[in-house]
């Protein structure tokens, strides 16, 4: 009799077990699925952008999103930024836009400076980009040069 009631306890837990861990991975694949493409993120974006702000024309801007403000901390453009925030990059138009999707205000606007010779100055772990970047160096205030307020 306590051999039964263990071995049905046993089975439960097990079931219980397997159907919170399907469910979970059930959830987790879904997001992935439905998670939006690099143009639709791009489209989206600059679509909620453009109804209050005059956006540059003739290009796709490239858009990073920041996962760790404390890494670029030391720059400037990115001082009253958040985890989530996006960077749109504009490499023709030289302009670069910190924009906050959870409150759809845009948060800084600053041109950008290319250096051929040097790499992005943002850390890979700290941005995540959604669409492969050109040589550009993120808005960053130097001695001589100063990015908009």
């Amino acid at each position: 009799m306590i051999k039964r009631y263990i071995l049905t306890v046993v089975v439960l837990v097990l079931l219980v077990g397997s159907s919170i861990t399907a469910g979970y991975f059930y959830l987790q694949w879904k997001k992935a699925v439905t998670a939006p493409s690099a143009e639709e993120e791009i489209a989206e974006v600059t679509e909620v952008i453009g109804t209050f702000m005059e956006l540059p024309t003739g290009e796709v801007p490239t858009i990073a999103t920041v996962l760790d403000k404390e890494k670029l901390a030391d720059q400037a453009f990115f001082n009253n930024s958040q985890n989530g925030d996006k960077v749109l990059i504009y490499t023709t138009a030289k302009k670069a836009i910190l924009y906050r999707p959870s409150t759809k205000k845009v948060i800084e606007v600053a041109p950008i400076y290319f250096d051929e010779t040097a790499q992005a100055q943002v850390d890979n772990t700290s941005v995540q980009q959604t669409s492969p970047p050109e040589s550009v160096q993120p808005p960053v205030a130097s001695s001589t040069e100063q990015t908009l307020p």
